[in-house]
């Protein structure tokens, strides 16, 4: 009697100078993209900018296994960090809790965030209390735009 295969985390693979993080299903042979993080091509890469991208499920499951790459990214040079939420198919209180805590490490830093999201992720934003936290856009162009109104202040 075969034991059943363990889920396992797959080393980040370089793309683009940054790196991906996979998860393995348990007993099977497919592997699932949780995140990516990439720097923008020209003209947007002189802006310092780095892009985050979660997809699929946002969930307990993900984030305990997200999280520790997530931090690794944090810790990359950056002027401004954008989360974009739109590949996303689900994302619990769990998820968010992930995302307040990267955003938290990157203004510390002195640096920039941004969220992308769809309108499905505002209501969790409202209901949780973070809209005014995260300033969600559905754009980078409105990221860039709530950046600048920001630096005028």
């Amino acid at each position: 009697m075969t034991r059943p295969r363990a889920a396992r985390d797959v080393p980040a693979r370089r793309e683009n100078g940054i790196g991906q993080f996979e998860r393995a299903r348990p007993g099977a042979d497919q592997r699932r993209l949780l995140a990516t993080a990439q720097r923008p091509r020209p003209p947007l890469r002189g802006a310092g900018l780095l892009v985050v991208e979660l997809r699929g499920d946002i969930d307990l499951a993900a984030v305990v296994h997200v999280r520790p790459w997530l931090d690794s990214v944090a810790a990359l040079p950056a002027r401004l960090y954008i989360v974009d939420l739109r590949p996303t198919t689900f994302i619990d209180s769990t998820g968010l809790g992930m995302v307040l805590r990267f955003r938290e490490r990157v203004t510390r830093g002195d640096m920039d965030f941004g969220l992308l999201c769809t309108r499905r992720v505002h209501r969790l934003l409202r209901a949780h209390g973070a809209w005014d936290v995260l300033r969600p856009a559905a754009t980078l162009g409105e990221v860039f735009a709530g950046r600048s109104r920001r630096s005028a202040c």
